[in-house]
């Protein structure tokens, strides 16, 4: 599992920029022992060790271990580091590593210190920890490497050299040469080193962020540097079980990949050279397996990984908490895997299916045996289907005929339907197979699917715990929406809003959690949002549940804590006065401030922390700021909690329409968060609209946050485009593998047929809209049609599925109507 010594040459395009760094010499020679698990220790030195020679100076000793497993007769070297993070031409010092992985070697005499120390490992063999009985064999040249800044006269003890400090010498290289990371990463924390707090020199500064980096993406808590931290193969929590747990997962993905392990690690390595795991490397290019003309795969970072984690988790060769030398079949907790899958999804883009922002009847996968990208719809009556667009140009329509099949025979014990219709789906990231979790607005089932093998795995009735009904103007749910949840159980589940609370869905034990209660004043979304692995508010992430207010006319707005500490798993509600003061819309012509009215969709673009609510079959939007937490007070608990704004600043509307006949109406939304593009759909109308969001923490006008930029839209004829009034909405937006951002949602057409629309945002945004009249106000409609162009392709659905008049549909036994908390 080692990289292979192939020297990233990043230009030092950017030192002068650096003004987080000063040329101070830092001489902390961190030598921190591993926080978990001893394997690090140094007390055993390894044979050919180098000698002094020449000149006088200080004897300065490195010793530690090369690990994943123990890395076995490797050649350890030991290098001066140029500026840009590279190793430099001559050896300082080399070892031969011993059986337990464990290396002593002594730099050159006369070595001045302190010092930047590179050391590079090459050959070697180990145990693989995805089947312990083989042996792995490294190619000469290739291993492992960890950058050691400034090396006191003391020297360091206790190094531990890793796959993920191999990583980290990498992203050094990048941050010296300014590349990356994701606004999405920096959104978490993460700043380019020219935004970092730090005194040290250069390099320091570089390794400190990118060793920050690293330790992010794999959910590793230590702040100790990556270079003092092993894996503990007995552990069944903390960093030492995360640690072995990663490993396992690389050696896994190695084997799906058809690659040597040191290949692998040498390919992740350079993914990271910029900070954000997309198949992309130095200078943008696309990342190759080292020695071969083969590219890797977008999401090998992420998605891949993740369904590697799961296929080792339930390989039985091994207990899950073996990697190597595991005695007992202990379960590992559930935590380990979580700080992995969130930990990734915190880095990756948008395009690895690892991080939603909305909920509702689109959801997007990448299906770990192809890399592609698949846009699942849930298509009504017409079941599920896909749209693979790992060529978003040529979009390619997976019907899934074997599964709605499979769909369609479900029934309960009383020979009902399990789903009459499927209205809501959510992708499931990060297994061994693509998998999704379905439901119906008719019934309480969840429908745990393999979508790679087109079966059903597993029907779960739910009816004898969700046993509430909420109303809306699109029908009665028991589950309303749905998102997916990293942090749910051992391989992540799905967050749900049913008129019963907040539920969680364990995809590993197909269970329902403890529901967080709902507010008293408030009933469920009927299209749920959140950023469930985002703790910019909460931790480790919220939902945003703007629902039917009281009396009908708005007011309702909860933020659900998914946290479990103090003032967690709770939804605190927004009192109406201060949602209308907030949300309040100003309409040319009105005299004032008009009531926003029911809230129908929600989502939140998860870069620049803002949430963003939809009235049903209105002109306006309504954004809230959810970047500064301490801009809220919350008070409060279970059914009585609520909060407020400090300001209300933090809470806008945008009247969208212009001085045009016909103004858009729109009832539902998604966001693209890595462009912050939002797709704005209707229910009762033709209108498509696509704007870009405004930043609250760097207005575009430098002066005051206005929610949205700029914004186009289009009021489409009948034939063009019909949207949908069945709910969770149609709706959804991504960036596909092309770098772009596309949106999708569902047109049921005069004839009863069903399309898909796959929209090109940032066209749609582009394209030309309707001359503004001399002194008046800029007009945002389109001035021609966006259908029959490239910007909208249009796909038609082929399969049918069961009619849902066909379906015999259990009674409700209390239903909670929108507009009041009466049950009956």
């Amino acid at each position: 599992m080692k990289q292979s010594r192939i020297w990233i040459c990043a230009p030092v395009l950017l030192l002068a920029a650096l003004s987080g760094c000063t040329n101070d010499d830092n001489n902390s020679g961190s030598s921190s022992s591993s926080s978990s698990g001893s394997s690090s220790s140094s007390s055993s030195s390894s044979s050919g060790s180098s000698s002094s020679s020449g000149g006088a100076g200080p004897t300065i000793t490195l010793s530690g271990k090369l690990i994943a497993a123990a890395l076995s007769g490797a050649t350890v070297t030991a290098f001066p580091v140029k500026s840009d993070g590279t190793a430099g031409t001559t050896a300082l010092g080399t070892a031969t590593s011993s059986g337990d992985g464990s290396f002593s070697l002594t730099l050159t005499a006369g070595t001045a210190a302190p010092l930047d120390v590179l050391l590079v490992s090459s050959g070697g063999s180990y145990s693989s920890e995805a089947n312990t009985a083989t042996t792995v064999t490294n190619a000469a040249g290739t291993g492992l490497s960890a950058l050691l800044p400034q090396v006191g006269v003391t020297g360091l003890s206790g190094i531990v050299v890793s796959p993920l400090t191999t990583l980290a010498v990498s992203r050094t290289q990048g941050v010296i040469a300014g590349a990356g990371p994701s606004a999405k990463s920096q959104g978490l924390g993460v700043k380019p080193i020219p935004h970092a707090t730090c005194s040290g020199s250069v390099i320091t500064c570089a390794a400190s962020s990118a060793d920050s980096l690293i330790k992010l993406a794999f959910g590793i808590a230590s702040t100790s540097p990556l270079s003092t931290l092993a894996p503990d193969f007995s552990a069944t929590t903390g960093d030492g079980a995360v640690l072995a747990l990663v490993f396992g997962a690389l050696e896994q993905e190695a084997l799906s990949q058809n690659q040597p392990p040191a290949r692998l690690i040498a390919a992740l390595a350079s993914d990271y050279f910029d900070g954000t795991p997309d198949g992309a490397g130095p200078g943008g290019g696309p990342v190759k397996f080292p020695g071969t003309t083969t590219t890797i795969p977008s999401t090998l970072g992420s998605s891949i990984l993740i369904s590697a984690m799961s296929t080792y988790l339930g390989n039985s060769t091994n207990p899950p908490v073996g990697v190597v030398t595991a005695s007992s079949g202990t379960a590992i907790d559930p935590s380990v895997p979580i700080a992995i899958r969130s930990g990734v999804g915190k880095v990756a883009p948008q395009s690895a299916a690892l991080s939603t922002s909305s909920s509702g009847a689109v959801s997007e996968i990448v299906v770990p045996s192809s890399g592609h990208q698949l846009l699942l719809v849930a298509a009504r009556r017409f079941g599920l289907q896909g749209l693979d667009i790992n060529n978003p140009v040529s979009p390619v329509l997976n019907s899934f005929s074997k599964l709605n099949a499979a769909l369609a025979a479900l029934k309960d014990s009383q020979s009902n339907l399990s789903l009459p219709t499927v209205d809501a789906v959510t992708a499931i990231p990060g297994q061994a197979d693509a998998e999704a979790v379905l439901s119906s607005f008719a019934t309480a089932h969840l429908v745990l699917v393999d979508l790679d093998k087109q079966t059903v795995l597993n029907d779960s009735d739910f009816s004898k715990t969700l046993k509430t009904q909420t109303g809306f103007s699109g029908g009665s749910a028991y589950i309303s929406s749905s998102i997916y949840d990293p942090n749910v159980g051992r391989l992540g589940g799905v967050r749900l809003a049913t008129g019963d609370g907040y539920q969680t869905y364990d995809v590993a034990t197909q269970t329902l959690g403890t529901p967080i209660p709902l507010s008293a004043t408030q009933i469920a979304a009927e299209n749920l949002g959140g950023a469930t692995s985002d703790p910019a508010l909460f931790s480790p992430g919220l939902l945003l549940s703007g629902n039917y207010g009281p009396g009908r006319a708005g007011g309702g707005l909860q933020l659900v804590n998914l946290g479990t500490g103090s003032g967690g798993n709770t939804a605190y509600a927004l009192d109406d006065a201060q949602f209308q003061s907030g949300f309040g819309v100003t309409v040319p012509g009105a005299g004032g401030a008009s009531p926003f009215g029911i809230v129908d969709g929600n989502a939140v673009d998860v870069a620049y922390h803002v949430g963003l609510i939809t009235p049903e079959d209105e002109s306006y939007m309504g954004f809230i700021d959810l970047h500064d937490p301490t801009q809220f007070t919350f008070s409060g608990s279970g059914a009585a909690a609520s909060f407020s704004a400090k300001s209300s600043g933090m809470m806008k509307s945008v009247y969208l329409a212009d001085s045009v006949p016909e103004p858009p109406i729109l009832s539902g939304s998604a966001i693209e968060s890595t462009n912050h593009l939002v797709l704005g759909i209707a229910a009762f109308s033709q209108t498509l609209l696509v704007g870009h969001l405004d930043d609250p923490a760097a207005p575009a006008n430098g002066k005051t946050w206005a929610g949205l930029t700029d914004w186009r839209y289009y009021n489409a004829v009948s034939s063009e485009y019909n949207s949908t009034s069945a709910d969770p909405h149609a709706v959804g937006a991504l960036l596909a593998s092309n770098n772009k951002s596309y949106g999708v949602t569902l047109s049921i057409n005069e004839d009863g047929s069903e399309t898909l629309l796959l929209i090109d945002l940032q066209a749609f945004l582009k394209a030309t809209a309707t001359p503004t009249p001399s002194g008046g106000i800029p007009v945002h409609a389109l001035a021609a049609t966006p259908f029959g162009t490239p910007i909208i392709q249009t796909i038609a659905l082929t399969d049918t599925f069961p009619a849902a008049a066909a379906a015999k549909r259990p009674v409700a036994k209390a239903q909670r109507k929108f507009g009041t908390i009466t049950m009956h």
